[in-house]
């Protein structure tokens, strides 16, 4: 099924459209959202899209959604997205996540996470944010940008840890 079909069908199944918006807008949302700047105009605060020329979508914002809206829903399929904000949307599973490569951004931040394994094979690092997430995290993924409250910046992993920027913690 073609990216702009999966839209239409993910339309359908939110009973609203996503508004269509340049890849650079996500790019810029995600700075402002690096920075906490929440009065930012270019911060995304409604379900929206971006289709690069070749008719891929490049990048997806959903916020909130109700997850059984979207349980059976194909998210694999977008497999050139770069740029994914899945915030408040709560699936029962992000095992979707492990197979994108293209990935520069993911939000997953205020979601009930309970499996992470997505990320045992980090694919370089992106900024993920999972602020708020709850669940517990088995975290044993080798390196990773990880943006989440735990323990003031260190997450445990195996015999070392994932660090991040000291500012993202000092909320």
């Amino acid at each position: 099924m073609s990216d702009l079909a999966l839209i239409r069908q993910l339309e359908d199944l939110l009973g609203r459209p996503l508004e269509e918006i340049p890849e650079a807008r996500f790019e810029r949302h995600s700075q402002a959202m690096a920075v906490r700047d929440w009065k930012s105009p270019d911060r995304i605060e409604k379900g929206s899209c971006s289709i690069t020329r070749k008719g891929t979508v490049s990048g997806l914002f959903l916020r909130p959604v109700t997850s059984e809206l979207l349980v059976d829903f194909p998210f694999w399929q977008f497999s050139h997205i770069r740029h994914w904000f899945l915030s408040q949307v709560n699936l029962p599973s992000f095992s979707f996540l492990a197979d994108l490569k293209g990935l520069t951004s993911l939000d997953l931040s205020d979601n009930q996470i309970s499996d992470i394994s997505f990320l045992a094979d980090p694919k370089g690092s992106i900024p993920l944010s999972m602020k708020q997430s709850t669940g517990e995290l088995p975290i044993e993924v080798g390196t990773a940008q990880i943006q989440h409250r735990i323990d003031r910046g260190r997450i445990p992993v195996g015999t070392g840890d994932l660090e991040a920027s000291p500012n993202l913690f000092d909320r």
